[in-house]
């Protein structure tokens, strides 16, 4: 098990790629709640991921707007856990907003591409909105869950980990 604190590694990756992208691109902002917990981490698959994740959605993101990154810690998200039967102690949520059509199928061939398989992809009939369970290898229990909206004025994914236990700083 690995410790994670997205904070720190969420801050040098922003700023990695407002550098990269400045005056040639979208600038990144980032808002992290103040409350965000160190947690447990099989291995180091989940910082890589949402490095990817990042790196991506600041490339395909729409110059003259900014990407939009925020996390924040849930308590609970009671219909993801019946539905699922999980149960983890709180969830970290990262919101993507990159302002560009079609970044879920991007996503989500990202978590492909990072071992992850998608156990179901829900979408209502009529809705712009879908969410999937992702676990990783041959594993039954999700270790994420993807909520994607794909509207033509509003495009945005949201990353949601559930979290078992957190580390005492």
């Amino acid at each position: 098990m690995g410790r994670m604190d997205l904070a720190p590694m969420l801050r040098r990756t922003v700023l990695w790629l407002n550098k990269k992208h400045a005056g040639a691109g979208s600038s990144v902002q980032l808002s992290v709640a103040f409350n965000l917990s160190q947690f447990s981490w099989h291995d180091g698959s989940l910082e890589k991921l949402i490095e990817k994740l990042l790196r991506h959605a600041s490339v395909i993101s729409h110059p003259a707007r900014p990407l939009r990154i925020a996390v924040r810690q849930r308590a609970k998200l009671l219909d993801l856990e019946v539905f699922w039967d999980i149960h983890p102690s709180h969830w970290i949520q990262l919101s993507l907003s990159p302002g560009a059509p079609g970044f879920d199928r991007s996503v989500r061939k990202i978590l492909e591409d990072q071992g992850y398989r998608c156990q179901e992809w829900i979408r209502v009939e009529g809705s712009r909105q879908r969410l999937g369970a992702f676990s990783l290898g041959a594993e039954d229990k999700p270790k994420l869950v993807l909520w994607a909206e794909n509207h033509r004025f509003r495009q945005r994914c949201d990353l949601l980990i559930p979290v078992a236990d957190s580390l005492a700083l």
